[in-house]
C-alpha cells in the first residue's frame, strides 16, 4: 500500500514511520522494520522505515534511515508498558544519530524537547511543513538558524493510510539534489547537508554568489551577495522572496504569468548568518493539506571572520521556552521517581547554557 501511494504521488523516497497506538500497547508497522530499505522498492521509489518516536510533552521525532529499531519506540502513554515521562527524548534521539540516521522533529510546537537536542547536537532539524500552516514551525526555524545552527529545511505529511479519509502522502515534500542515481544513502547524505528545498508544488532554484542551498559562503568582513532564484509551479504563485536572516530583502509580485517567477537581489550581510527563497500563493485544491502554496529552500550559510551567526532575541527565546518546558513537565508529567525528573532538567538546563553563550556572543 505504500508503495503504491508513493507511485501514485511520485515519490522517490518515502518514510514508513512505525508509531504507538495510544489505544492500545500495538506498535504499528513495527513488523515492516529491517534497517535497510525496503526490499519492495524500485529504482525509482525508495521506501523505507523509520521510527516516530512519540511523547505528548516533549515532541514527537522522526527518525529516518534508522539500522537498528530504538527501544523505547515510546513513552509516557498510561497504559502502556513505558507509562512514564522518562528518560525524555535524548537518549533516543542519541541513539539514532549514533548509527548515523538524520533526526526531524515533526510538526513541532513549542514547549517541545527540540531547542534541547538542537542544542546539544543530537536532532538534525524541525519539519517547516508538516500537516498545519507553514508560519510558525518557519519562525522556529528561523530562530535555529539565527543562533547558528546548520539545519535544513524538512518536511512531512504525517499521513496514515490505515485511515479511509486522510492527508494526501507527500503533498508536503522535500526535494534533495544528488550527484548520481536515486540511492538511499545518497539521499539521506544530501538531505542532511540541506541541499534541498520543502514544496506543496512549486520548484525552486536557488544560487548565492555561486553556491546553491547547504553550500557556503566564507569572508574575512562584511560581503555582498548577487542572489538569483526561480521558481515553477501547476499552481499559480503569488509572491518570490529572498530571506536573510529571517527577514525578507528581496521580494518580486507575480506578473503575467504566476507559475513562473524570477528574482535577482544583491544581499549585504556585515556578519554571519544565511539566505534562501521563499514562494508563497493562493491556498487551492491543487495544493491540498494546506491553506497556501508554499515552498522555501534549505540556506546558503554565510561565514564571516570564521564566527557563527549569533542573535541575543533568538537565543532568549529558546530559553525561556526551555523555562516552560520545565515547568510543563512539572505540571503534568508522570514519573516513577524524583531522579528521573532531575535528570531530564539537567539536560535542560546544560542546552540553556549553550543559548547563553548565543546570547553572549551575538554583537548590537
Amino acid at each position: 500500500d505504500v508503495l503504491l501511494a508513493a507511485q501514485a504521488e511520485d515519490l522517490a523516497v518515502t518514510h514508513l514511520l512505525p508509531c504507538n497506538d495510544p489505544r492500545t500497547a500495538t506498535l504499528n508497522d513495527e513488523d515492516y522494520f529491517t534497517g535497510a530499505p525496503a526490499t519492495f522498492s524500485t529504482s525509482e521509489n525508495i521506501v523505507s522505515t523509520g521510527l516516530e518516536m512519540r511523547n505528548d510533552i516533549f515532541g514527537h521525532v522522526g527518525m529516518l534511515g534508522l539500522k537498528r529499531f530504538v527501544d523505547p519506540p515510546y513513552f509516557g502513554w498510561p497504559h502502556s508498558p513505558h507509562p512514564y515521562d522518562a528518560p525524555g527524548n535524548f537518549p533516543q534521539v542519541a541513539a539514532a544519530r549514533d548509527q548515523g540516521a538524520a533526526v526531524t522533529y515533526v510538526h513541532p510546537a513549542l514547549p517541545s524537547e527540540f531547542p534541547v537536542d538542537i542544542a546539544l547536537g543530537l536532532a538534525d532539524t524541525i519539519d517547516v511543513m508538516s500537516q498545519n500552516a507553514e508560519d510558525l514551525p518557519m519562525a522556529y526555524w528561523y530562530r535555529l538558524l539565527n543562533c547558528g545552527f546548520r539545519c535544513p529545511i524538512s518536511a512531512g505529511t504525517d499521513s496514515f493510510l490505515n485511515i479511509p479519509v486522510h492527508l494526501i502522502p507527500g503533498a508536503g515534500r522535500v526535494y534533495v539534489q544528488l550527484d548520481g542515481p536515486l540511492d538511499y544513502a545518497r539521499w539521506l547524505a544530501g538531505y542532511r547537508a540541506g541541499r534541498s528545498f520543502a514544496t506543496n508544488g512549486p520548484l525552486l532554484n536557488l544560487t548565492v554568489a555561486g553556491q546553491g542551498p547547504g553550500g557556503e559562503i566564507r569572508a574575512d568582513g562584511p560581503v555582498r551577495l548577487e542572489v538569483s532564484g526561480s521558481a515553477e509551479a501547476f499552481v499559480p504563485m503569488a509572491t518570490i522572496e529572498v530571506i536573510a536572516n529571517g527577514q525578507v530583502v528581496a521580494r518580486r509580485e507575480a506578473g503575467a504569468d504566476p507559475h513562473r517567477l524570477g528574482i535577482s537581489a544583491t544581499v549585504e550581510l556585515a556578519k554571519s548568518g544565511w539566505v534562501a527563497l521563499r514562494v508563497r500563493g493562493p491556498g487551492g485544491r491543487l495544493a491540498p493539506n494546506d491553506r497556501e502554496v508554499f515552498a522555501h529552500t534549505s540556506p546558503v550559510y554565510v561565514a564571516i571572520g570564521g564566527r557563527p551567526p549569533a542573535s541575543r532575541a533568538d537565543a532568549e527565546f529558546f530559553i525561556a521556552q526551555i523555562d516552560a518546558l520545565i515547568a510543563r513537565m512539572d505540571e503534568r508529567g508522570n514519573f516513577a521517581h524524583r531522579g528521573q525528573r532531575d535528570a531530564i532538567v539537567a539536560r535542560f538546563r546544560e542546552a540553556q547554557e549553550i543559548y547563553r553563550r548565543i546570547a553572549a556572543a551575538a554583537t548590537p
